[in-house]
Order: structure tokens, then C-alpha cells, then sequence
């Protein structure tokens, strides 16, 4: 038998923002939300100095960035390649086809930009 099973389950009730927010921080670990609940508990109780959390809290914040810009890139081509098309069927009765698609991926775009450029600010603060 291993540990595991020597270790009784605890049943835990939490809103549902702080499930999903959790949820979120365990994909982008990609680990379990039960491993990410251990793992915030566990560093909870490590004794930590402010400059290690001011260092962690800038890892976080580029490793963050870094995501984003990534993200950006790739909505940024998707917008390029959707605008090539909607020109390409100028004139065609797909031509109206594109706009819905577009606004989409713009929106998607501008959320990123808005949420990486709110992060590098947070960065930038950091350093100050």
C-alpha cells in the first residue's frame, strides 16, 4: 500500500472564483488541481525573505509576459491571414464572410495586448 492511501481525503468548499482561479494557475503548470492546492499550501508554510518573493513574483510576471506575447503573436497571424482572404474575396459573395471572423480574433488580440501590457506595467513596478 502506498501513502497515498494512508492519507485520508479532506473534502474542501471554496467559491467558485477561487476554484476557477485555481484551476487556471494548475493548466498553465500543467498539473492536477489537486497538486496545485499541495503545492500552495506547501509553500504557504515556507519561510520566505521579501526579496525572494519580490524575485518569484517578477518569475511569475515574465514567465507571464512571455505567454502573452506568445499568444499575441499567434492572434496577430490569425488576423493577417483572415485579412488576406476578406481582400482576396473582394467582390465575391464571400466577401461579408470574413467580418464576423475578423472581430473575433481583433477582440481576442486587444484582450491579450490589454492583459500583457497590465503585466509588464506590474514588471515594470517591480523593479522600481
Amino acid at each position: 500500500m502506498t501513502d497515498r492511501h494512508q492519507i485520508s481525503p479532506y473534502p474542501i468548499r471554496m467559491p467558485a472564483e477561487l476554484r476557477d482561479q485555481l484551476e487556471e494557475s494548475a493548466r498553465k503548470g500543467s498539473r492536477s488541481l489537486h497538486a496545485e492546492i499541495i503545492s500552495r499550501l506547501t509553500t504557504s508554510f515556507s519561510p520566505r525573505t521579501l526579496d525572494e518573493v519580490e524575485v518569484a513574483k517578477a518569475d511569475e510576471l515574465d514567465r507571464e509576459i512571455a505567454r502573452l506575447s506568445m499568444e499575441s503573436s499567434k492572434h496577430s497571424r490569425a488576423l493577417d491571414f483572415l485579412m488576406s482572404k476578406a481582400k482576396a474575396a473582394a467582390g465575391t459573395e464571400d466577401e461579408d464572410s470574413f467580418g464576423p471572423q475578423i472581430l473575433e480574433v481583433a477582440e481576442a488580440l486587444g484582450r491579450i495586448e490589454r492583459e500583457k501590457f497590465q503585466a509588464m506595467m506590474r514588471r515594470e513596478m517591480l523593479d522600481n
